[in-house]
């Protein structure tokens, strides 16, 4: 998967809700469901996610040596992507009913939550999303 000018439309919306110290966490909207469609745009625009094997063209070793150890850092903590769904909306296809759903931070990602944000009490928070703040950006 690419971003290419001959490529189906896509259309993801990103909205950045927390600067760290060497990361950032970033809230993303999709207009179009295509496969991988949040790695492949955020690897395109040089801020691949946490733990993605396919799309981080490297990863850890890609970062600048200043910030490279911290990088490499957050990637032991993470078992997998930081990526997570945490919230999801559309219509039912048959009752035609809205359906939302939202998720927390789950907890094997909490510890590389916590040491992106520079916080170790984030690891001690019920509901680490919304103590950063990411269900209140809702508009």
């Amino acid at each position: 998967m690419a971003v290419r000018s001959d490529g189906r439309p896509a259309v993801t919306h990103y909205r950045v809700l927390k600067r760290f110290r060497a990361h950032t966490l970033v809230r993303a909207e999709l207009e179009t469901g295509r496969t991988h469609q949040i790695r492949v745009h955020l690897a395109h625009i040089g801020c691949p996610v946490v733990g993605d094997r396919e799309y981080t063209f490297g990863g850890s070793r890609r970062v600048t040596p200043s910030a490279r150890v911290e990088a490499e850092r957050l990637e032991a903590l993470a078992p997998r992507q930081l990526l997570h769904a945490a919230a999801l909306s559309f219509v039912h296809p048959v009752t035609g009913a809205p359906i939302a759903l939202t998720s927390e931070w789950p907890a094997d990602l909490r510890p590389a939550l916590a040491a992106a944000a520079g916080d170790v009490n984030l690891l001690a928070q019920p509901n680490p999303l919304q103590y950063l703040g990411f269900f209140a950006s809702d508009d």
